[in-house]
């Protein structure tokens, strides 16, 4: 498990910016696994951030968690003809700074 690594313990106080496909159709991970480590999602409300599958997005597996010093300015999906057909899945592009 990730956060029982002591690479992962040393590092907790450092900013953190995690995304990606968490194929997480339950909608736990951020709950069950990343707040009790300080961590915050991002990508909510989840309506706004269904990206799968990319012809009609009914899911919202792909996630944004931030920890620390990362201010989000903007998250959004890009939904577009050309995001449709690049993957089956939508792009997130997170707007951030650090600080």
């Amino acid at each position: 498990h990730l956060f029982a690594t002591p690479l992962f313990r040393q590092c907790s106080h450092l900013p953190a910016l995690l995304t990606g496909d968490a194929n997480d159709w339950r909608n736990t991970l951020g709950r069950e696994c990343l707040e009790p480590q300080g961590f915050t999602q991002a990508t909510l409300p989840l309506r706004r951030f269904r990206t799968y599958p990319a012809a009609m997005p009914l899911g919202a597996l792909d996630k944004v968690f931030t920890r620390g010093a990362v201010r989000i300015e903007e998250a959004r999906v890009v939904r577009s003809r050309w995001s449709r057909a690049a993957s089956d899945h939508l792009p997130v592009v997170v707007d951030f700074r650090l600080g």
